[in-house]
């Protein structure tokens, strides 16, 4: 299973969001309790030369947490063995998010000119912290499906792409 925690660490990044997740655990209670919610139609990040941490950018955000976050920002993969990683949001502020949990599952991910797709993600946590506080909070979840790729089948990851929206 440590063989891939490079993209569960990467996804935890990723998936800074539980607007989608809030549906499945129950929206109403999410919004009962106050915190903001967002969906970001893309993500990409990498590793290259797999060197860890890597990098990867959130875009087309809409929700509640506009104000707060904007339309995307930056994500600082975790090193490995960290289950947190940090977004920086288009307005300056930030998300700190922990993973806790991830499963492997069918890969449907895209074929991508030039790499070996390897797995299909879901990974889900909590935001835990950040001063973007509207998506802090008790129900402040996020989730995501995520693709990894590699260059060769010997590589560590060096694409992580997200298959439909990162949710908080």
């Amino acid at each position: 299973m440590r063989s891939h925690l490079p993209i569960r660490l990467l996804v935890c990044v990723a998936l800074a969001g539980s607007a989608a997740l809030a549906a499945v655990t129950g929206s109403v209670e999410a919004a009962a309790v106050g915190h903001t919610s967002l969906s970001c139609s893309h993500f990409a990040g990498s590793n290259v030369g797999g060197t860890w941490p890597g990098a990867g950018t959130l875009s087309g955000c809409t929700g509640t947490a506009l104000t707060q976050t904007g339309t995307g920002g930056t994500v600082k993969l975790p090193q490995i063995g960290s289950p947190s990683a940090k977004v920086t949001w288009s307005t300056g502020k930030t998300s700190i998010l922990k993973t806790y949990g991830d499963a492997v599952i069918t890969n449907s991910c895209p074929n991508r000119p030039g790499y070996l797709k390897v797995l299909e993600d879901e990974h889900w946590g909590l935001v835990t912290g950040g001063t973007a506080s509207g998506l802090v909070g008790v129900g402040a979840v996020w989730r995501g499906f995520f693709c990894g790729y590699k260059r060769t089948a010997t590589s560590t990851y060096e694409l992580f792409v997200n298959l439909g929206p990162v949710v908080f």
